[in-house]
């Protein structure tokens, strides 16, 4: 009988948490492989399997790396690596699975989409775990290899073998340069950097793993074709360190302590790529000079602080009638405390790609063609402590800024004047209407309020009204210059008809700006539970308050009789009373409008004297809304019964307003006749017209 032997065996951490004999075998249960111990090595020494390697697939490199030695490192015949952004490995530690780190091979693959750099003989690493890379760092861009080999005799890792630079580079980098460009990005493989000393500032182009370009990793710039007639465009490869210094003393057109942005620009001066920066003005103000399309003039900075011009372009070297592409900007929302001396490093440096507004595109145009008062600007409400606020925010969302302006029409503070001003936002704006305050509004009844700004000169002040008192309408914007009420933060703003803004202001220019609707009201007025249920800025065909939005009417010849009677008494008419003549239905655009109802019934009594009482009702309600009395001195004769009221919508559903009339003591009630007949031929003019009102 043949004789089975099982040895020593265990998990990968059992078997490495023991140092077996010299000579005794072992095996591992999690790798299936052997080891044989030389009573030293922790685990023993591993026997390969055949034309098998490890590979090791460690956590995603967020930081960059010092003594890198990722779990399980040990096993790793080959690490296949990913980053979250360009990062940087300064050293690695040999360790191992035999009794010896010497001849160590390790394949490293870069798995991710950002470049990692091993650092050359960098001192960040421990001395016996550096990369010796032959005086330079090697970059491994994505999808390629390098194989390192520990060697004890030198304490470094060599290079035994790499394709860093070859056509897989090389076809990355044309996979990235497609990307780019469907991204509308004009520099691939690039980042824009700034450095500032002695009061002059330097613009640099490095790669994304932060170095200068070079042959084998380059940055790319696609540029327009330099024939303005052509259609194409070309790629100017950056092999060498590209930068622009603007020299101590040179403005570019900026002022003390204010706001600015600079563009960078490459221009392809006959294949030679000169970088380029232009101040091109802020929001309202800027200029439509950055212009990628076409064929552009650069002067030369010099370096001797004299580029002092807005609106032009500057470059180490002049160039002329060139084309450029936009890179980036920078900017600098403090300014500078003295302009021409670049002490600070902008708060942003963005890469230009498609999307980003060039400067001047997205204001003066939208100025003159945008029918909304409010440019670049949209209204956002919220409510706390039952206090409602109103905030201006731009249309990204975010609190006006210098970068990101919102703009305000006004007309000329002057009465006599006849044109207009804008006013630039840059800073969060809002206004608190307190809890308490009322702003003449009722319990659970719908209502409007209209947002405006006004100009107290040169300063923004955000204002509410309510412009509907009972059924009186304030003629909002029809000559906008007014007063305004501090709103106070103590509940007070309880009146209708009144401005209320955060500061009193007198006598100032005054932009409406749009309104807010709540279209259920308020449970309790003054307690501000709710947010608006509708909120429209103001513009071409929006109605300002006591404008019509419809007219429905319903006109009547016909003949018709009746004998109930209405009694002439102090109590108010019911619906069960006198004979419906004429009806009007109506649907609301909003329950926060008027309805503005006319009515006028011709009627004659089959008696004299006597008398005819007419009213108007709504709905199902049982008491009328409004009556008149018509007397007749002889019998047959008619008369004209007329009433004209003004009613709150209460809802966005139809509703229907109804004439009932009767005599008040008996007998018969003609309506368009006379005697029981037709006056006219049916050409009695009797009618119903009910009007929606904007509030």
């Amino acid at each position: 009988m043949s004789i089975r032997v099982k040895h020593i065996r265990g998990t990968t951490a059992e078997v490495e948490s023991v140092t077996p004999l010299e000579g005794e075998l072992g095996y591992d249960t999690t790798r299936k492989e052997a080891h044989l111990g030389d009573g030293a090595t922790a685990g023993g020494m591993r026997l390969s399997k055949k034309n098998v390697v490890e590979i090791v697939s460690p956590a995603q490199i967020t930081a960059d790396q010092n003594d890198y030695a990722p779990t399980n490192l040990k096993h790793a015949g080959a690490l296949i690596l990913n980053s979250d952004a360009a990062r940087s490995i300064t050293g690695m530690v040999p360790n191992t699975v035999t009794d010896t780190t010497d001849g160590v091979t390790r394949q490293i693959y870069n798995g991710g989409a950002f470049n990692i750099t091993l650092k050359d003989q960098s001192g960040s690493s421990t001395a016996a775990n550096r990369f010796d890379l032959n005086s330079a760092d090697v970059v491994l861009l994505p999808k390629t290899t390098i194989t390192l080999r520990y060697s004890n005799a030198a304490s470094r890792w060599l290079v035994v073998g790499s394709n860093v630079g070859s056509a897989v580079a090389s076809l990355g980098v044309v996979a990235r340069t497609l990307a780019g460009s469907a991204l509308g990005i004009s520099m691939v493989n690039g980042t824009l950097t700034e450095s500032h000393a002695g009061g002059a500032v330097t613009f640099a182009i490095k790669t994304l793993a932060g170095a200068d370009p070079s042959v084998a990793d380059p940055v790319l710039v696609l540029v327009r074709s330099a024939t303005a007639a052509n259609g194409d465009y070309s790629m100017l490869t950056l092999t060498a360190a590209t930068s622009l210094t603007v020299s101590s003393g040179s403005s570019l057109g900026t002022t003390n302590n204010a706001a600015f942005r600079l563009w960078l620009v490459g221009f392809d001066d006959a294949g030679t790529f000169r970088l380029g920066v232009i101040n091109a003005g802020l929001g309202v103000y800027a200029q439509q000079v950055v212009l990628p399309h076409f064929l552009s003039t650069s002067s030369a900075e010099g370096g001797a602080g004299n580029a002092d011009s807005a609106t032009t372009y500057y470059t180490g070297t002049a160039v002329a009638s060139k084309p450029l592409a936009v890179l980036g900007y920078a900017d600098y929302p403090a300014g500078l405390a003295a302009a021409g001396t670049w002490s600070v490093s902008p708060t942003t440096l963005q890469l230009y790609h498609a999307g980003i507004p060039l400067p001047g595109t997205d204001t003066a145009a939208g100025i003159r063609n945008n029918g909304f008062v409010l440019v670049n600007g949209k209204v956002e409400t919220s409510v706390g402590a039952s206090a409602l606020t109103i905030t201006i925010k731009t249309l990204a969302g975010f609190p006006p800024n210098v970068f990101d302006q919102v703009y305000v029409l006004f007309r000329n503070a002057t009465a006599a004047a006849g044109d207009f001003s804008v006013m630039t936002l840059t800073a969060a704006t809002t206004l608190t209407v307190s809890s308490g305050s009322t702003l003449g509004t009722a319990n659970a009844t719908p209502f409007r309020l209209w947002l405006v700004g006004f100009n107290d000169a040169g300063t923004f002040r955000l204002g509410v009204i309510n412009c509907l008192s009972g059924t009186s309408i304030f003629p909002l914007g029809q000559f906008p210059i007014a007063s305004s009420t501090a709103e106070g933060g103590a509940g007070g703003a309880d009146s209708p008809h009144v401005f209320y803004s955060g500061s009193a202001v007198a006598a100032k220019a005054y932009a409406v700006l749009g309104y807010l609707s709540f279209e259920s009201g308020l449970a309790t007025a003054g307690a501000w539970s709710a947010v608006p249920t509708r909120m429209q800025l103001f513009g071409h065909g929006v109605p300002l308050p006591g404008t019509e939005i419809q007219n429905a009417r319903t006109d009547s010849g016909a003949l018709a009789t009746g004998t109930t009677t209405i009694p002439l008494d102090d109590t108010i008419p019911q619906n069960t009373e006198g004979d419906e003549y004429l009806s009007r239905a109506i649907t609301p655009t909003s329950a926060a409008n008027l309805l503005r109802l006319r009515c006028e019934a011709v009627v004659a009594h089959g008696s004299g004297p006597s008398a005819i009482i007419g009213a108007i009702f709504r709905d199902a309600v049982a008491s009328a809304l409004a009556a008149d009395i018509v007397y007749f001195y002889v019998a047959g004769v008619t008369n004209r019964i007329t009433l004209e009221i003004d009613a709150l919508a209460g809802a966005a559903a139809s509703t229907t307003f109804k004439l009932r009339a009767g005599t008040t003591s008996g007998g018969t009630l003609t309506f368009n006749g006379s005697a029981g007949g037709r006056l006219m031929g049916g050409l009695m003019n009797s009618f119903m017209r009910v009007r929606e009102i904007m509030t």
